[in-house]
């Protein structure tokens, strides 16, 4: 449940702030302006992961089968299920409880599904594939970009004997070899966390 809301008086708590909940995981961070603004205020940021959803991006037309299609809009979340997400907010410490009241109020916040892929293989032949076009992990994970940089590192020097005839296969394979379980796990270990929400 993404938003800004620009905020003036709090000064107490932690500007960056996480906590799990029965209803999923909430991250929050304060942004203080930028030295020589002219804006007095600071913004506010909170994200709220919740894996209870899944019928509603898919009713929407958000997902269908195992393909993410794209985001839900504020204005067209029912609103049983506005209802819903106040209750839940309702529970949630200052900022940010304001921060999603607002937006659950002027539907100025977004579904956005989260897309995963577990990779079988990185290689076929002569192609290779890196970052998210080889394996993409939930957000919540924070490995995204580092991971796309050691492919590209590890993919380097796999090819850096050259790649003329066999050789090319062979360096391609070596690549494979040394990161296809490492991004397999890191995925893997995105999907376990988002599956534990709601668990006891």
């Amino acid at each position: 449940m993404p938003d800004n809301l620009r905020i003036h008086h709090y000064d107490e708590g932690p500007a960056v702030e996480m906590f799990d909940h029965v209803d999923g995981f909430k991250f929050g961070s304060i942004i203080e302006r930028e030295e020589g603004s002219e804006v007095e205020s600071r913004r506010i940021g909170c994200t709220w992961y919740d894996n209870k959803r899944s019928e509603l991006l898919r009713h929407r037309g958000c997902v269908e089968g195992m393909v993410v299609r794209h985001s839900l809009n504020g204005q067209d979340i029912p609103k049983s299920t506005l209802a819903e997400l106040a209750h839940q907010a309702s529970d949630w410490p200052e900022p940010w409880r304001s921060t999603a009241l607002h937006a659950i109020e002027t539907r100025t916040l977004m579904g956005i599904p989260i897309k995963e892929y577990v990779p079988d293989n990185l290689v076929r032949g002569r192609i290779a594939l890196v970052g998210d076009a080889a394996h993409v992990p939930a957000p919540i994970t924070a490995s995204g970009f580092n991971e796309l940089l050691q492919d590209a590192v590890t993919l380097g020097r796999c090819v850096s004997k050259g790649i003329q005839g066999q050789l090319a296969i062979q360096a391609l394979a070596k690549y494979e070899s040394l990161r296809l379980n490492i991004v397999r796990q890191m995925v893997q270990s995105g999907q376990f966390y988002s599956q534990s929400f709601g668990r006891p």
